[in-house]
């Protein structure tokens, strides 16, 4: 196939992608919250193009490659990240009549510790070995059929489908996590090689969103539980245990909600028949 439909389409991701964490790593490091925000997007996405090009060519593309080339550097920005939209979520709880000031005051623990870790996990990250598994991949995906490409992408997302399709049935949190990360997986994939984009993408990425809100959640409950095991004492706190009590029953109900969305999406809309019918390479041909 002549047309390297997907090289084009996937090498502007990679480059969009790499772009963001390039551009923004500075500003990343000074603990800026959109620069952290925009790196970890960028590096989302980076390791959801890889982990499709190990599906396409799992003899060229090794599978731990994704995770070792992030590893120093994605948990902590995370950590960053992840105290950043804490206190915001937290002032969504004020309608209990308290500030809940030591959360705060832990979020500012927390965020001061990863700080500190940030500068040595930023300095041991090489750049330009993102950049060389950026270019590798191009050259795979120019001398790649698109017909082939288009075959293996309509398998890997219908595995990743199955995937999620098994945890749900298992309705619990950690298999939710595991939904969570598949489902963006999977938007990544279709807004990367999909033109254009299917009628089911953006409600799709608004379940994605959703995803996010429950995820902050528990982020909030594993949070609550490293501050009791720090101060035991906290248990006796009336404004402590209203907000563990609150947020354990908001997490409860938001996950309860999305395993029946999710699970009517992948029912009655996420239809993957043909992944080659939402690209231009028919017409070409005719």
């Amino acid at each position: 196939m002549s047309s390297r439909y997907f090289y084009s389409k996937i090498s502007a991701y990679l480059d969009d992608s790499c772009h963001e964490i390039v551009n923004k790593w500075t500003a990343a490091s000074q603990l800026e919250a959109a620069a952290i925000h925009d790196v970890r997007v960028g590096i989302k996405r980076f390791r959801a193009m890889l982990r499709l090009l190990h599906f396409i060519r799992p003899d060229k593309i090794n599978k731990h490659t994704a995770q070792e080339l992030f590893r120093t550097v994605y948990p902590i920005l995370g950590t960053i990240r992840d105290t950043q939209v804490q206190a915001g979520l937290i002032t969504s709880f004020s309608y209990l009549k308290s500030h809940f000031e030591f959360y705060h005051r832990y979020l500012e623990e927390k965020r001061e510790a990863a700080r500190c870790h940030l500068q040595s996990a930023l300095q041991q990250f090489d750049l330009q070995q993102l950049t060389a598994i950026k270019k590798r991949i191009k050259l795979l995906l120019y001398h790649s059929d698109d017909h082939q490409t288009a075959y293996l992408l309509h398998a890997h997302l219908k595995e990743l489908k199955q995937k999620m399709y098994k945890q749900l049935k298992k309705k619990n949190e950690e298999s939710m996590h595991k939904v969570r990360k598949q489902l963006k997986e999977s938007m990544y994939i279709i807004e990367t090689t999909c033109s254009p984009l299917p009628g089911f993408y953006p409600y799709m990425k608004r379940l994605g969103h959703q995803l996010g809100h429950w995820h902050d959640l528990t982020v909030m409950n594993q949070m609550l539980d490293e501050i009791e095991n720090k101060e035991k004492s906290i248990v006796l706190s009336p404004e402590y245990l209203l907000l563990r009590k609150v947020a354990r029953l908001q997490e409860e109900d938001e996950r309860k909600k999305l395993q029946k969305k999710i699970t009517k999406f992948l029912d009655k809309e996420y239809k993957i028949k043909d992944f080659a019918s939402f690209l231009p390479i028919k017409q070409e041909e005719k």
